[in-house]
């Protein structure tokens, strides 16, 4: 069974419904599989997704004003200073909120406009914001590095402590805050600066390399090239072409200086014309794959894109998206690691599909939607057929309910194996074969 377009099953519903637009539209109907779709995972909650946040928090944008939020794009954001006067001023420093309420000034900590400006201070009023994906629903789990976290209200915390959001430690706690929808925060705070891999420019393909002070292997099945270039002149030359000079795969087999204008074949050449003393050894070197039958050492070309990072330290977590790209490598050891449920966050259009519910339970998405068309005022009302479809829907809530809190008791996220005790239970007592029975 396999699940299909919102379009096919309206087309289901018109034939139930033996409607074929008169009564009931298809953009009717379309928002009525849109409602059946948010029930059928708010209250059935049967899609979990593991997110893990750096330490300090990302954020693409930090703002004075809420109407500048406006102009932001889907980066997360946040609004980083202190509102005064019913938000009529925005001020760095506690002090200054302070003084404009008309409160005698204490003295303040330094200010920040982004959360990773923490990590390099003593002390901050600021604390950290953890922000959740969009589609974030309901949290089930909340873990710093592997250790699973209380949760709290403000208020309590305001009942054991004053200045607990100033607190440096082990965090222990969780708590919605009074921020935003969908943001949490963590309590003591850590200020170390652990930061996981995060793809830059993600929204214009997929990520085809890394650059940094580590090192880094490829594993790929391509070992050859359709051809090969030499100097910067050679590249712009077959990217600008048009027609196309070239196609396939191509390789450059020199070293660009940075500070010169050579290129090099060899490493030691391109150390010393950038004025250093050369310490690579020469190597048999090529421009096509085939060469390394006769002695040549050439390159693994790393075509398509990155599937995974292996460490000693440490295990990396791919996340990804619904077309299967990678939009960031993460670990949850020293960061925040939440389980959670999900719902849609934009409308489905007719040809899109309700992939975070499984094949099976597209009836019941109908059946949803069908109670809503005849409860719906009108001339085509019908209490007890609705009746009957909501009764069938209750029905796929209870069967996704029953999934999720299966697939919630039985999925354990662990790093290794853990040495626990025997949760067996005692035999039942048995009586002889040759008990007398009773009847």
């Amino acid at each position: 069974m396999d699940i299909t377009t919102l379009g096919v099953q309206i087309d289901k519903m018109q034939l139930v419904l033996h409607d074929d637009g008169a009564i009931w539209s298809r953009a009717e109907l379309l928002g009525y599989l849109n409602d059946a779709y948010d029930d059928l995972l708010s209250i059935g909650r049967c899609t979990t997704r593991l997110t893990q946040i750096c330490v300090p928090p990302r954020y693409g944008f930090t703002f004075c004003y809420e109407w500048e939020d406006a102009f932001t794009d889907d980066a997360p954001s946040r609004m980083m200073l202190w509102p005064a006067l019913t938000n009529l001023y925005r001020c760095t420093y506690y002090w200054e909120a302070e003084f404009l309420e008309g409160v005698t000034p204490t003295e303040s900590r330094a200010g920040i406009t982004q959360d990773w400006e923490r990590s390099h201070i003593a002390d901050a009023d600021h604390h950290f914001v953890y922000a959740l994906p969009h589609d974030t629903d309901l949290i089930r789990v909340v873990r710093w590095n592997n250790k699973r976290l209380n949760g709290t209200s403000v208020r309590d915390l305001d009942s054991n402590d004053s200045a607990w959001f100033r607190r440096v430690g082990e965090p222990w706690w969780w708590t919605e805050g009074t921020n935003r929808r969908g943001t949490i925060e963590l309590y003591n705070l850590r200020t170390d600066y652990t930061q996981a891999y995060n793809p830059q420019d993600f929204t214009e393909g997929f990520a085809r390399y890394f650059n940094g002070s580590r090192t880094y292997t490829v594993d790929s099945s391509v070992w050859t090239n359709d051809y090969a270039y030499a100097t910067n002149g050679d590249r712009y030359t077959l990217d600008h072409a048009v027609p196309a000079l070239l196609t396939g795969l191509g390789w450059r087999f020199t070293f660009a200086s940075l500070t010169t204008a050579y290129d090099s074949t060899q490493q030691w050449e391109l150390e010393q014309v950038q004025g250093t003393v050369p310490t690579t050894v020469g190597r048999l070197r090529g421009t096509f794959g085939w060469e390394r039958l006769f002695g040549v050492t050439l390159e693994e070309f790393a075509v398509g894109t990155i599937r995974g990072i292996t460490s000693e330290d440490r295990q990396y977590f791919a996340v990804g998206d619904t077309t299967g790209g990678i939009r960031a490598l993460q670990s949850s050891v020293d960061s925040v690691e939440i389980l959670h449920t999900v719902v849609p966050d934009v409308d489905l259009g007719e040809d899109d599909e309700p992939g975070l519910v499984p094949a099976c339970a597209m009836k019941y998405l109908r059946y949803g939607a069908l109670k809503r068309a005849l409860q719906h005022p009108g001339p085509g009302q019908n209490p007890k057929i609705a009746t009957h479809y909501s009764q069938r829907e209750q029905l796929g809530i209870k069967f996704l309910t029953k999934l999720s809190d299966l697939g919630y008791y039985d999925r354990v996220h662990v790093r290794a194996s853990v040495d626990g005790e025997d949760s067996t239970r005692l035999p039942y007592a048995r009586l002889p074969s040759n008990y007398p029975s009773v009847w």
